[in-house]
């Protein structure tokens, strides 16, 4: 009896892979294209490359299409699949700035590894009650602002669980790092900009918003000031509340006395501010110069202002979380999980402050 199509196919494509024709990394054709090349239908190939992905030899990933990864870096000594499980959802509202970078870089990481990337949600983890649940590693990218409970960890860690957090801090065995110091970039942005003439600098903060990442940036503002043997110009910080209540402050310090700069702490401020400066008919940077703590990228370029901004490795930090934990699964004794401070990189778009020293 005849086989199946789709075995015949993937036969063939087995051997292509194994032989060296489809490169480890490489991206095989796409759908349309094998389905044509193969003179059959889409789900034929499709049961042709599942069966591929099954014996480990392609990841197949959605916007990505199906790429050849290398089985020795993609199974445990036992041939089980890796999960990898992060808590990252795109439709949060920093995902333009935070959370997409960091997934981009774990779906390179898949890629190239071959785990399977799995999102999942806070309060699943906390619910996790089965070992089985678990899955191979685990990387948070926020912490809430409450603490941890060590029964949560213990139960992610007593079962030889990696943890990488991202952005966060905490001395727990078992659970790797990876930051920026937000405090230090904060103070090396705008100490810059107050050796290069800047003194009215104001602190655009996220209002209402409470988190010890919000006041590392705050208090690297303040020491930019002391470091440079100033006064904090503590009037030009914004304590509001709600965005209403920091917009009606952020126009009176405008109608006082225009400042030279507006730190904005947070990506998601960024559009209220320029809000409030078209109120003004302030022009970026040639009226007021603008720097804001986040990746916005993307969104000043599609508003037109040119911003200039901090934007941590978030891609990268993403991509070396997964391959630590790969790292760790395939030598569990050898290899100890990261405690890693990245440096930012500044962005600067046509402000004077922010000249080289």
């Amino acid at each position: 009896m005849r086989k199946e199509k789709y075995k015949d196919i993937y036969e063939d494509l087995y051997g292509k892979i194994t032989n060296g024709t489809f490169a480890i990394g490489t991206l095989l054709p796409s759908l349309p294209n094998l389905a044509e090349s193969y003179a059959t239908s889409r789900p034929t190939i499709r049961k042709a490359l599942q069966l591929l992905e099954q014996k480990g030899l392609v990841s197949c990933r959605n916007g990505v299409g199906v790429t050849v990864s290398d089985p020795a870096l993609r199974r445990e000594p036992s041939g089980k699949r890796l999960e990898i499980a992060a808590d990252l959802f795109p439709g949060e509202s920093n995902s333009f700035n935070y959370t997409l970078p960091i997934l981009n870089g774990l779906s390179r990481a898949s890629v190239k590894y071959g785990f399977s990337l799995r999102l999942v949600q806070r309060q699943e983890i906390e619910n996790w009650k089965d070992p089985k649940d678990l899955p191979d590693g685990l990387i948070f990218h926020a912490l809430p602002e409450r603490t941890l409970p060590d029964s949560l960890l213990e139960s992610i860690t007593e079962h030889g669980v990696p943890l990488i957090l991202l952005n966060r801090q905490m001395e727990f065995p078992g659970v790797g790092t990876l930051s920026v110091d937000y405090r230090q970039e904060t103070r090396r942005a705008v100490s810059c900009m107050i050796r290069n003439g800047a003194r009215r600098i104001v602190l655009y903060k996220n209002p209402g918003y409470q988190s010890n990442a919000l006041h590392l940036r705050v208090q690297g503002w303040r020491d930019a000031y002391q470091e440079n043997g100033l006064p904090v110009p503590e009037e030009l910080c914004i304590t509001a509340t709600c965005y209403e209540e920091a917009n009606c402050q952020l126009d009176a310090i405008l109608n006082a006395e225009r400042p030279d700069l507006i730190f904005i702490t947070n990506g998601t401020c960024f559009y209220q501010v320029c809000i409030t400066l078209a109120g003004h008919n302030l022009a970026v940077p040639d009226d007021i110069a603008l720097l804001c703590f986040d990746d916005i990228g993307s969104l000043q370029e599609e508003l037109g202002i040119p911003a200039s901004y901090i934007r941590m490795p978030l891609e990268r930090m993403g991509f070396e979380a997964a391959e630590s934990i790969v790292a760790r699964k395939q030598n569990p004794n050898r290899i100890a999980l990261p405690r890693k401070t990245f440096h930012a990189e500044l962005i600067v778009k046509g402000c004077r402050f922010l000249l080289p020293d």
